[in-house]
């Protein structure tokens, strides 16, 4: 088996990163919609969730109405939730200590790193509970 990419268009990484630099100095946070299949994941469309954590600066929680309501949509949408994604904006896009406990290894889990320069890389977890990198591939 081929390893796993997540697939997305150059437009929608642009509307990703611009999303999370817009809410700086804080974390952004959301889902990223699409297919999936056992060795690729097609990211169609994003949706930003309000970051309700209690420090916002360091970690992100989905606001829980929000979370629901962009899960509707969705589903309204005939889409499927692919994955996650969250910005680090003082940091690289690596998981942190919190990050590794506080996903349940759904789909794909982005990470935008905002500084020195907007940087993101894609990751899954594995059988471990660990996160591997994937191919992040931009068209």
């Amino acid at each position: 088996m081929m390893p796993k990419a997540v697939h997305m268009t150059e437009t929608l990484l642009h509307t990703l990163v611009d999303g999370c630099r817009q809410t700086l100095p804080l974390e952004a946070c959301g889902i990223l919609l699409g297919a999936s299949q056992e060795t690729m994941i097609a990211v169609s469309d994003i949706l930003f969730i309000p970051n309700a954590a209690a420090d916002p600066a360091y970690t992100f929680a989905f606001e829980p109405s929000a979370w629901i309501e962009a899960v509707y949509a969705a589903q309204k949408s005939r889409q499927k939730v692919v994955g996650f994604f969250h910005s680090h904006p003082a940091g690289p896009p690596l998981p942190s200590d919190r990050d590794l406990r506080g996903w349940d290894g759904f789909g794909c889990h982005l990470i935008v790193s905002l500084q020195p320069s907007a940087e993101t890389l894609a990751y899954e977890q594995n059988d471990e509970g660990t996160w591997t990198p994937i191919r992040l591939c931009i068209r």
